[in-house]
């Protein structure tokens, strides 16, 4: 009973701390807000009679280019003057773009050429372009048609998009290569894969979703994001902030969220800025234009080739179609690579050589102003090679893996800007790795084998009116571990273990004025092993003048201690022992963020300053030294703690800026400084976290090519809790060049040019060159 109200005590001390923090904000901005913002109307959110792309709150995505910026009513592109068909908007006039065709109907019959220049004096302008996401504000017109209203996202919720042009244009062929090349990420491949860390957490609290759902397969904690392709992603998502509620109890850290390809959706076309973070690249503030990309209804598609060094190969086919009421999308693909030896020196090769298939597909279908949506995923790796493990032992590895996901959604239009939408979805993970000691003392085989199994139920409910956003929902995670390997099964019979969870959420975005916005949200979670669990979000967005903004967050999180961690126990043949631990506690977490973002026609820059506060952290702890017994424990608290800065600017050169006919240069550069990271019972630095990490990009395209460079240096970095190996500050370029040719895109690119490489450090596998071409259909 003590123990319960102290835990209550300390829940209302949080939540007061949250709330005071909120009161001090409003209290600093609704002074500002009364004098600057006398006369300015309200945000205006026109109700729509279907959201016809709303997805299930628990897995909802930002608004599409497909989706109708606000008080706006577009016309066709082709400038015909005739009427969309119902539901049908080419997409978000970009201003960075500054596209010349479109025309836009502001109630009236007359057009609005963009290619003139317009004053854009807040007092007297009649046309308000906003700067960050190019929408534009034509007055009181009324929106028409099933397209959802494209409303603002939780404000400090998204930290960063990576944009299906960047993704195209990155060279990289996988989520954990391309995260390596943003700043704040650090990238460590260990023996559960390409983990994932970000501002200095432990990779244990980067969540990875897949159209908002969890991706099956942890080991270690971490999702090996090396296995996770990118030919199915249209963009991804870096949430923070009261909108990450929705996502689950696991989301203590940072929430990446990759949206996959929409069933019948252009590949060519690139995905907006949802104009809410502090990270976006300008390249996703170029959005081409529906009169430069057609989306038809007879079936399409494309074949990417491509080659490289280190006897790389990978081959991918998409197929799409798209109707009135229905669309679908089909993908394969094949992936290969030969093992590559790090270090001559030494007897082995440290990269192993892999075959890889992926099957995707995903369909939806309107139902009248319903929406139904089926999506499944099959993934299969087989990989081989040497590596080399002390004393002195020299081991084979085999490697096999096989992932499966499926999602069903429905959504049901209850008009008036009402949606209620239910979701099932089941994910299965096989992993299996034999290592064969090739001389200890002879050949011995060594097998890690487990199934993972993952049962999601969802149900959420959203409502938006002129000025706000309402969302909730209730959900029910079911989580099963079969292994050899679980305490108290027989040696080489399979136990099982078991969890489950129940949650709900509900989140409240308010648009007060043109100035400021809030956010609040909030989550309890039962576990039936750790009982109830309640954690307060809160963020708030205020303007301070056309063209800059302040952005403050403040939350909780919360991580039950995984199946692994409580019953996963193992022998090693070295005479070391590992065991689970069945009397942890949850780890909690507090974040806090304030943010001052600038941006003006075609620049921009974001500072954030961070601290992530965890307490409970879970870490492998000594408890016998003869033998060795390692076993999970909490222990005291994890603080990290810096600055995230990034800066845009892209130059028009010449030509005309519509459909990709001018030449442009842009630069930016991104860079994290994790002044703090320590983990307080052994007063070390978290493993991991570098000091510095800086990334510089280069770019120039003109019609029809683009190159491009990738600059990044990434400071030293502890391996281990005690800090007693230092892997090296390193520094990686990245090279790429594009160029259209009939009716696809050919691509080279030099990967890892400076040829950093360390076979016990990263980054692997040194310098590549890949050769591509992609034929569209």
């Amino acid at each position: 009973m003590t123990q319960l109200s102290a835990s209550w005590t300390a829940q209302v001390r949080a939540l007061a701390r949250l709330l005071a923090v909120a009161a001090v904000a409003l209290a600093w901005a609704l002074p500002a807000g009364a004098q600057e913002g006398d006369g300015s109307k309200a945000r205006e959110v026109p109700p729509a009679s279907q959201p016809k792309e709303v997805q299930p709150a628990a897995g909802s995505e930002a608004p599409s280019d497909e989706d109708v910026p606000q008080d706006a009513e577009l016309k066709p592109a082709d400038g015909s003057g005739e009427e969309e068909e119902e539901g049908e908007v080419d997409g978000i006039i970009d201003e960075a773009f500054g596209p010349g065709d479109a025309a836009a109907d502001a109630g009236g019959d007359e057009e609005i050429d963009l290619d003139e220049e317009i004053d854009l004096d807040e007092e007297e302008a009649a046309i308000d372009i906003d700067e960050e996401s190019g929408e534009i504000d034509l007055g009181s017109a009324d929106v028409e048609g099933e397209a959802f209203v494209a409303t603002e996202a939780a404000p400090a919720a998204v930290a960063a998009m990576i944009s299906s042009e960047e993704i195209a244009q990155s060279g990289v062929d996988s989520v954990g290569d391309l995260l390596a090349q943003e700043a704040g990420f650090s990238i460590t491949d260990s023996f559960s894969g390409a983990e994932v860390s970000f501002q200095g957490l432990p990779s244990k609290f980067t969540t990875i979703l897949i159209d908002g759902q969890r991706v099956p397969g942890r080991i270690a904690e971490r999702i090996d994001s090396g296995q996770l392709p990118l030919s199915n992603i249209d963009h991804i998502e870096i949430l923070r902030g009261p909108q990450a509620a929705a996502y689950g109890a696991d989301s203590a850290g940072v929430i990446i969220n990759i949206i996959t390809r929409k069933a019948g959706r252009a590949s060519a076309a690139a995905q907006a800025d949802s104009g809410t973070g502090s990270g976006s690249k300008l390249q996703s503030l170029v959005e081409r234009q529906g009169d430069c990309t057609e989306v038809g209804t007879e079936i399409s598609g494309s074949l990417s080739l491509e080659g490289g060094s280190l006897d790389y190969n990978r081959e991918q086919l998409s197929l799409q179609d798209s109707g009135r009421s229905s669309g679908w999308y089909l993908s394969a693909e094949r992936k290969s690579r030969a093992s590559y030896d790090f270090n001559l020196s030494f007897p082995d090769t440290d990269g192993d050589g892999y075959t890889s298939y992926d099957f995707f597909g995903k369909f939806d279908r309107a139902i009248g102003k319903d929406a139904f949506g089926l999506q499944l995923d099959w993934y299969t790796e087989d990989a081989l090679g040497l590596s080399y493990s002390p004393p002195n032992q020299i081991r084979n590895n085999e490697t096999f893996t096989r992932r499966f996901s499926g999602n069903i959604n429905y959504t049901w239009d209850l008009g008036r800007g009402r949606s209620l939408s239910a979701s099932q979805s089941y994910g299965s993970y096989y992993h299996n790795l034999d290592r064969y000691y090739i001389d200890f003392p002879d050949e011995t085989l060594v097998t890690t084998g487990f199934r993972d199994q993952l049962l999601d139920s969802k149900l959420s409910w959203l409502q938006y009116g002129r000025d706000y956003i309402l969302r909730a929902g209730i959900e029910r995670s079911y989580d099963k571990l079969e292994s050899d390997r679980i305490s108290g099964a027989a040696p080489g019979v399979k136990g099982s273990a078991e969890a489950e969870l129940l949650g709900g959420y509900a989140s409240y975005e308010w648009f007060a004025d043109e100035r400021w916005a809030l956010s609040l949200a909030a989550r309890y979670d039962h576990h039936d092993f750790f009982g109830g669990q309640f954690t307060p979000k809160f963020s708030a967005e205020y303007k301070l003048g056309a063209h800059s903004t302040l952005l403050l967050g403040a939350g909780q999180g919360y991580r039950a201690p995984s199946l692994r961690e409580r019953y996963y126990e193992f022998a090693s043949p070295f005479g070391y022992s590992v065991i689970g631990n069945s009397e942890l506690q949850p780890e909690t977490s507090t974040d806090y963020s304030l943010g001052a973002r600038w941006s003006y026609k075609l620049r921009s820059l974001d500072l954030t300053a961070f601290r992530h506060e965890i307490d409970n952290l879970i870490v492998f702890s000594q408890v016998q030294e003869t033998p060795q017994v390692f076993q999970t424990a909490n222990v005291g608290r994890a603080l990290s703690s810096g600055l995230q800065l990034s800066a845009q600017q892209r130059w028009w050169v010449r030509g005309a800026r519509e459909c990709n006919k001018a030449q442009w240069f842009q630069a930016g550069i991104d860079g994290v400084w994790i002044a703090q990271s320590e983990d307080s019972e052994l007063g070390t630095r978290l493993p991991s976290s570098p000091e510095l990490d800086l990334s510089l990009r280069l770019a120039y395209e003109w019609p029809g090519a683009r190159l491009s460079s990738l600059l990044r240096r990434s400071g030293s970095r502890f391996l281990d809790r005690e800090n007693l190996t230092e892997a090296p500050a390193f520094s990686t370029l990245d090279l790429s060049y594009s160029q259209d040719l009939g009716d696809g895109q050919w691509r080279i690119s030099a990967l890892n040019v400076l040829d950093e490489k360390d076979g016990r450090y990263g980054p692997e596998p040194g310098r590549e060159i890949r050769v591509g071409y992609t034929l569209d259909f």
